[in-house]
């Protein structure tokens, strides 16, 4: 096995065998950053992204593969699916798709959630059920789901 040094750590430079991830909410931010580790990590065959927004999820997709250029093995697969957390046909959806296309979800980071903007003039009675909407029964809706692949 080839073992690449560099600034992301070292691990072996091969894709391992079918191992598939995939993180929610991965066109910006920690999920990106996470999703970007899981390609270069030479661990997984296929990292998917799943974003609400597909033109942000298909640029982040270019993007981690300019970044881990040289870093993410050839035989490494990144793509973009479609995924709202909070929104259980996205989520039977993405379910779906994992599991037509790859059998198997080895790896699922649980990144996407919701907050109100500190500015937001929305009363805090009004804002806590869509946030736990989201953030607590999509998770665990979206989990579920997967778990089921």
């Amino acid at each position: 096995d080839d073992v690449a040094n560099y600034e992301y750590g070292c691990v072996a430079f091969a894709a391992s065998t079918g191992r598939v991830a995939a993180v929610s909410g991965a066109n910006k931010g920690v999920g990106f950053f996470i999703a970007l580790h899981l390609a270069t990590s030479g661990l997984f065959s296929s990292v998917l992204l799943g974003c609400r927004d597909s033109t942000r999820g298909q640029q982040a997709v270019s993007d981690i593969l300019a970044r881990g250029k040289g870093k993410i093995a050839p035989t490494t697969e990144i793509k973009y699916l479609p995924l709202t957390v909070g929104d259980e046909a996205s989520h039977e959806q993405f379910r779906q798709a994992v599991e037509d296309q790859y059998g198997k979800l080895d790896c699922l980071v649980n990144n996407a959630g919701f907050a109100f903007k500190g500015a937001d003039p929305t009363p805090f009675a009004q804002q806590c059920k869509p946030t736990v909407d989201i953030n607590f029964r999509g998770t665990v809706d979206l989990t579920g789901q997967s778990n089921q692949t």
